[in-house]
């Protein structure tokens, strides 16, 4: 799955992270603790590992967000997608392990 160059709106950013790639990959996969890292989430919840076809629920400036995993490469990908309000959203995030730690995009 890649993300719909079309669409009304479009964010990527990418990040160099001196850590390797196994711990970002835990902590990005970790949903239930999503909340501790990113002050934008008011609260996350999958009721376990995250794997294709997989449901987690989370909250973000007061959005009630159901996403669905889409494509699991551990660790270097990572896509779901889901809906609220109307909006459809799609992330994808890759993990790229270089020398000096890990770079992740999405």
């Amino acid at each position: 799955m890649e993300i719909n160059t079309a669409a009304p709106v479009i964010t990527r950013a990418e990040i160099l992270i001196h850590a390797p790639i196994e711990t970002i990959w835990g902590i990005q996969t970790d949903v239930n603790a999503w909340h501790s890292w990113q002050p934008d989430v008011d609260r996350a919840q999958a009721d376990g590992p995250l794997a294709v076809s997989s449901v987690f629920r989370w909250q973000t400036a007061g959005l009630d967000i159901t996403s669905t995993v889409h494509e699991v490469d551990a660790p270097h990908r990572i896509v779901w997608g889901g809906t609220a309000q109307g909006i459809v959203a799609v992330h994808v995030w890759v993990f790229d392990q270089q020398p000096d730690g890990c770079a992740c995009s999405d």
